[in-house]
């Protein structure tokens, strides 16, 4: 579930993306990664809206992270604490059609490992291939790969698109990987659950930290197609989820019923002239009876 977060920020941020770690045997690969990023609220203008909706904290202040429910303040001066993290990567072949892939991260905010990735993959033949296990939910084109900081330009995806309260599901996922002339085609059906207990998300919108609602998507269902042409790639998303939480200041420890409906669709363009790329994504996200456009 989104909240309206309209505000005026300035903020300084230097990252840095650590060269992947690589190490491979004839069954197993490893590969690490992680970024060190300094974070620093320079200025802000308050308005109601914000103060609204962001009970914790003290504004002036800035929203790292809406996962990990990373806000920094103000007053908290240049810090690495908010977007610094690290991953680990195993897989490991168990025979030529099935394989398991492990990713856990570590964030400096939380200070713990959390397992992001844990499933087995059957590959049908050379186009097809059936997942399952815990995985990221391919939401947007960085969704899957966002912590790994190499992989794009910014010192991390924007989070007024890429933040959720959930970004992991349990389930089962199919995916097609082939060529249509010289068209590359890359898409996927997925489908599962995720329940986020004391989700970090939550505790945005508390003004009291030591109680923290759950969160829970449940029924997810979703598809991406991707097509790259040349120069021009562009993927196109759908999901749908049941989403609800709980109310743990009003003493109700259970999901609250009827779940609402959440609809995502989304379009991302990119173009890589080599010297020169752009990239451009848009989505609209909200429930069945309303919208919200994102850019």
């Amino acid at each position: 579930m989104k909240y309206p977060r309209l505000f005026t920020i300035t903020i300084s941020a230097w990252g840095m993306a650590l060269l992947p770690v690589y190490a491979k045997t004839d069954n197993l690969t490893f590969n690490g990664f992680g970024s060190i990023v300094a974070t620093n609220v320079l200025s802000s203008d308050n308005n109601a809206s914000f103060e609204e909706y962001y009970l914790r904290g003290g504004c002036p202040c800035y929203i790292t992270d809406y996962y990990t429910g990373g806000l920094i303040n103000e007053d908290d001066g240049m810090s690495l604490r908010y977007e610094s993290r690290i991953g680990l990567q195993l897989g490991v072949r168990m025979t030529d059609e099935l394989t398991f892939t492990s990713q856990v991260v570590a964030r400096s905010l939380t200070n713990e490992f959390t397992l992001e990735w844990a499933y087995l993959t059957y590959q049908i033949n050379d186009e097809w291939s059936v997942q399952a296990g815990r995985k990221r939910i391919p939401l947007y084109y960085f969704s899957t790969f966002q912590d790994v900081g190499i992989a794009y330009t910014w010192v991390r995806p924007p989070q007024s698109l890429y933040g959720w309260e959930a970004s992991n599901y349990n389930g089962l996922n199919i995916s097609y990987a082939g060529n249509m002339g010289d068209t590359s085609i890359q898409a996927s059906v997925y489908a599962g659950n995720e329940t986020i207990r004391d989700a970090a998300y939550n505790s945005l919108y508390t003004d009291d930290p030591s109680i923290i609602d759950d969160s829970r998507w449940k029924n997810i269902v979703g598809f991406d197609v991707e097509l790259t042409y040349e120069w021009l790639n562009a993927r196109f998303i759908y999901l749908t989820s049941d989403n609800s939480a709980t109310d743990k200041a009003s003493g109700d420890y259970e999901f609250y019923q009827p779940f609402s409906q959440q609809r995502v669709m989304g379009l991302a363009i990119n173009g890589d002239f080599s010297d020169w790329f752009f990239h451009l994504e848009k989505v609209r996200t909200g429930e069945k009876t309303k919208k919200t456009t994102l850019w």
